[in-house]
C-alpha cells in the first residue's frame, strides 16, 4: 500500500482469478541445465543458521526496471540458504517485464516465472501466488517496486519462535488494523484460513479485519529498516502510458508530479534495464537514499474525519453500547459489552482529568472523552503500534485529536511510556493529578507483566486520591492478571469480563484510596 491515501473502491470484487494460463514464457520460465550465475552475483550464504527457507511473492504489472532493481538487491542481501523460490507473477505487463524475467532467470535458477495473459489486479494475483505456487511455511511479500537494502534474517529469526501469523509494520492511515503488504512475512497456513486479499486498492482489508477479529498473533518489524519502497511506480507508468481505459487511471492521474529526485532514479534504473536487455555491462546499481519512506503526497495531510459515532455526534455518548460499538471500529481489544459496561460507570463519574497508557488507534480514547467532562483534559501517553517516524503519522495523530469533544483538551505524548519523564509530562499536561488512569494493554504493545507493573510504579503517583485505574487483560494469562489479583485481595477490584466473548481480555476497575 505504501505510505500514500488509499486507491478509491474499483466497484464490487470481480469473479474469482481465472485458472492461470501459460503466458508467453508458460508457466514458469526453467533456465537452462548449463546456466549458473557467476559466483560474484550468487546469492551470499547466511551469518546465522535460518531454521527455514522462506519465499518470496512479487506482483509485477509495468514496472520492468524496478523490477529488474528488486530482483538483484534480492540475490545480493537474501542468504542463499534462506532463499526458497522467488514467485513473480506478472500481471499482462505492456512493458519488457517478462523480457527482463526471461533473461533473469538464466542465471537466477530460484527465480520462478508466472504470467497470466490479463491482469488479475494486485490483491487477486497474490493471493494466486500464495495459494497456487509458494511452498514455503513463510512468504515475503514485496512489491515490485521495492528494494531489499540489507540481511533483515538475524532480527528477524527471533520474532519467528511465537509462531506469529504476520510479521510486518502497522499502516497508521486505515481506521481500522492494517499492515504494509510493500513488505510483509505471511505465514502461508494462516493466510489460507483467512478471506483472501481482494480487488481492491487496500487488498487485504478483509483479511485484516478477520486477524483482529480473532486476534491472531501478528509480531511488529520494521521492514523499512531493511527494504526501500519506491512507491506508486506502477501508477505513475499506468499514468505515463495514457490508458486511459484502465479503472486506476483517473486515481493515478491525480498523482503529485515525480521529485527531480525521483526521476533521476527512474532515468537511472531505465538505463540498467536497457543495458541488462541488450546483455551488455550493466551501471552500477543506485544506492538506496538515505531516508527509507517515501515522502508523503498532498493527500496525506491531516483533514477533519467524520466522527466514529456518526450523524448522533455528542448525543451518542450517552449510550453506552453506540460508544462501545465505535470504539470496537477503531480496533479495541475488548467486547462491545466490556466497553459499554465500563463506560456506563465512568460516565456516572465524570471524570475532569483522564490518563490513557497507550492509545493504540483510538478505541480507548473515544470511549473515555465521551464519558469525561466537556471541559475535561486528557493526555494520552505511550508509543503507537506503527512507527513515529512514518510519514502518515502526522495523519494519525490528527485523527486521534479529533476524538476529543468540543471544549475538551487532549495532548498526545509520543515517547516511551516505561519513562518516568513521560509519567511526569502527561501530569503536566493535566494540570495536576489524574481522576482516571487507564492501562490499555492493546495486542500490538504486547506488554509483559513486568511491564504492567513497571507501569503501575510509574503512574500509581500521578493518580489522585479517591481516582480510578482502570487495567487491561485481568484474564487469566494477559499481563494485568496478577496485579489485579493483589487489588482484588484489597478489596477494591471490579471485574468487567465478557458474558460473550471468553477471549477478550478482560477490564478491571480499582478506586484509590482517599
Amino acid at each position: 500500500m505504501g505510505s500514500r491515501p488509499l486507491a478509491p473502491r474499483p466497484g464490487p470484487p470481480g469473479p474469482p482469478p481465472p485458472a492461470r494460463a501459460p503466458g508467453p514464457l508458460g508457466p514458469r520460465a526453467a533456465p537452462p541445465q548449463a546456466a549458473v550465475a557467476p559466483a560474484a552475483s550468487r546469492p551470499r550464504r547466511s551469518r546465522v543458521s535460518p531454521p527455514m527457507k522462506l519465499d518470496v511473492a512479487v506482483v509485477s504489472h509495468g514496472t520492468d526496471a524496478f523490477l529488474l532493481n528488486l530482483l538483484e538487491s534480492v540475490r545480493e542481501h537474501v542468504p542463499a540458504d534462506a532463499l526458497g523460490e522467488v514467485h513473480v507473477l506478472d500481471n499482462a505487463s505492456p512493458d519488457r517485464s517478462l523480457d527482463v524475467l526471461a533473461r533473469f532467470s538464466r542465471e537466477a535458477p530460484w527465480l520462478a516465472v508466472h504470467a497470466s495473459p490479463v491482469n488479475l489486479h494486485h490483491g487477486p494475483a497474490l493471493d494466486v501466488l500464495l495459494r497456487r505456487h509458494a511452498r514455503a511455511d513463510h512468504v515475503l511479500l514485496l512489491d515490485a517496486d521495492a528494494e531489499v537494502t540489507g540481511d533483515f534474517l538475524p532480527r528477524l529469526l527471533p520474532l519467528l519462535s511465537s509462531r506469529p501469523a504476520f510479521v510486518g509494520q502497522e499502516h497508521p492511515e486505515p481506521d481500522g488494523f492494517y499492515l504494509y503488504l510493500c513488505h510483509l512475512l505471511v505465514d502461508r497456513r494462516a493466510y489460507l484460513s483467512l478471506p483472501p486479499f481482494a480487488r481492491h486498492g487496500a487488498p487485504g482489508l478483509a483479511l485484516f479485519a478477520e486477524v483482529a477479529r480473532r486476534r491472531l498473533p501478528v509480531s511488529r518489524f520494521r521492514w523499512v529498516d531493511h527494504v526501500r519502497h519506491h512507491g506508486q511506480a506502477a501508477l505513475r507508468a499506468l499514468r505515463a502510458r495514457g490508458e486511459s481505459g484502465n479503472e486506476l487511471f483517473a486515481f493515478a492521474s491525480r498523482q503529485p508530479e515525480a521529485s527531480p529526485r525521483r526521476l533521476a532514479l527512474e532515468a537511472r534504473l531505465a538505463e540498467r534495464r536497457d543495458a541488462f536487455l541488450r546483455g551488455e555491462p550493466l551501471p552500477p546499481r543506485p544506492r538506496p537514499e538515505k531516508d527509507p519512506w517515501p515522502l508523503p503526497d498532498a493527500r496525506s495531510r491531516p483533514r477533519p474525519r467524520r466522527s466514529p459515532l456518526g450523524p448522533l455526534g455528542p448525543l451518542a455518548a450517552l449510550l453506552p453500547w453506540l460508544v462501545a460499538r465505535a470504539a470496537r471500529r477503531l480496533v479495541s481489544p475488548h467486547a462491545e459489552d466490556e466497553l459499554a459496561r465500563l463506560h456506563a460507570r465512568l460516565r456516572r463519574q465524570r471524570p475532569g482529568r483522564v490518563l490513557l497508557v497507550g492509545p493504540g488507534r483510538g478505541g480507548s480514547l473515544l470511549l473515555l472523552s465521551r464519558a469525561a467532562r466537556p471541559d475535561a483534559r486528557l493526555a494520552c501517553a505511550g508509543l503507537p503500534p506503527w512507527e513515529v517516524d512514518d510519514p502518515a503519522e502526522e495523519v494519525a495523530s490528527a485523527r486521534l485529536e479529533s476524538l476529543a469533544l468540543r471544549g475538551q483538551t487532549l495532548r498526545l505524548l509520543r515517547a516511551d511510556a516505561l519513562d518516568p519523564a513521560t509519567a511526569a509530562a502527561a501530569r503536566e499536561a493535566l494540570g495536576g493529578g489524574a481522576d482516571l488512569l487507564i492501562l490499555d494493554g492493546a495486542p500490538a504493545a504486547a506488554p509483559s507483566e513486568e511491564d504492567v507493573d513497571s507501569l503501575l510504579t510509574i503512574y500509581l503517583p500521578h493518580l489522585s486520591p479517591g481516582g480510578t485505574l482502570v487495567l487491561s487483560g485481568i484474564r487469566p494469562g494477559h499481563p494485568a492478571a496478577a496485579s489485579f489479583r493483589t487489588l482484588s485481595a484489597r478489596g477494591t477490584g471490579v471485574a468487567l469480563l465478557s458474558s460473550r466473548d471468553p477471549g477478550s481480555p478482560g477490564l478491571g476497575l480499582s478506586i484509590a484510596p482517599a
